[in-house]
């Protein structure tokens, strides 16, 4: 598809956008939940066990 969208003209950044973008697209959101859903445990036990005593926060 990017071969056929050089061949009828289009740019590098417009095929970027308009196929390689919305091919990866998928990938992308479902990296992003992986890693969202990966922290979020890690957080709330830091949160659950209060301040320690050297006071870290993050």
């Amino acid at each position: 598809m990017v071969d056929t969208s050089a061949d009828l003209g289009a740019g590098v950044l417009t095929t970027f956008r308009l196929v390689t973008f919305p091919m990866l697209r998928g990938a992308l959101l479902a990296g992003a939940i992986l890693v969202v859903v990966s922290i979020i445990p890690i957080y709330l036990s830091q949160k659950l066990a209060g301040e320690t005593a050297t006071g870290g926060r993050f």
